[in-house]
């Protein structure tokens, strides 16, 4: 079953339940559950991200979920998990089976090393972590080209597999941008409705890692430069060692320190060697 097209949806899959297995449920959010699952078909192990029974019912909710199918679908590129299949449950919500990762977030990497942990101090030198950032930015240039921002890198929403590749994962609040804003690119195939999910004056992104426009609630305003600022803030992260901003603050306190602006140069805050160049471009992507 392939990618539905702009304005369709999936019908119900009959044979899809029956087709995977589940071995496991690896994780739960807000929309759905995320399970590890053998395709019995091809004999191998993927992911399966179902939506909550109790939300299958809301055509906006489900309209959502499907909109995260579409762009993760449709973004081909080595550092976005590619989707497999996509269909419709018996109860009412949508799946779909995308590649099982096999990795560590960058999260848990970056906490590790500033536990002092050694067997990962052994295997993520501050160099190592820099080509994998850049397979980052890559994966989120080739986004914005295609119109698509992101709007909640982070680095819990990165992956370092375990054979060297580098994922951004949760697509789910993602945007579309439109006319003006995605000029000269290629857009995704998404309906009109799937572009407008976002009230004006929400709070999408993550404290910490969102940039001004995110924290002030200007969702309008929000463009490719929103998903650079949070690249910055990841970049500090991992050349400084800390956080850009206090994680000890309180939301209010972090959203207003991103609105002020603090100093983000890794070697103001004690990082060694670090080049000029990297200082200037901490400073200028936040």
């Amino acid at each position: 079953m392939s990618i539905v097209d702009a304005g369709e949806h999936p019908v119900e899959a009959s044979g899809l339940e029956q087709r995977y297995e589940l071995i496991t449920v690896l994780g739960t959010g807000g929309m759905g559950e995320v399970r590890l699952c053998k395709d019995r078909l091809i004999g191998r192990s993927v992911a399966m991200k179902v939506m909550h029974d109790e939300l299958a019912a809301q055509s906006d909710l489900r309209e959502r979920f499907l909109r995260e199918v579409r762009i993760q679908g449709q973004l081909e590129h080595p550092s976005i998990v590619p989707v497999y299949d996509i269909g419709v449950d018996s109860k009412g919500g949508i799946l779909f089976t995308m590649k099982r990762i096999r990795g560590m977030t960058l999260d848990t990497v970056l906490d590790g090393l500033r536990a002092g942990n050694a067997e990962l101090s052994a295997r993520y030198s501050r160099r190592k972590l820099l080509v994998a950032f850049s397979s980052v930015c890559l994966a989120v240039d080739f986004a914005h080209q295609r119109g698509v921002i992101h709007r909640d890198i982070k680095p819990e929403n990165i992956i370092l597999g375990d054979f060297g590749e580098v994922y951004v994962l949760d697509w789910g609040i993602a945007k579309v941008m439109s006319g003006g804003d995605a000029a000269d690119v290629e857009a995704l195939e998404l309906t009109q409705d799937s572009m407008q999910q976002t009230a004006l004056g929400s709070l999408l992104g993550t404290p910490g890692y969102m940039s001004p426009e995110q924290a002030c609630g200007a969702i309008d305003r929000l463009d490719a430069r929103t998903d650079v600022y949070s690249l910055g803030a990841i970049l500090f992260e991992i050349v400084a060692g800390q956080t850009l901003h206090d994680p000890a603050l309180s939301v209010q306190k972090l959203l207003a320190a991103t609105i002020r602006g603090v100093d983000a140069r890794p070697s103001a805050r004690g990082a060694r060697d670090v080049p000029a160049e990297l200082d200037a471009i901490c400073v200028r992507a936040t």
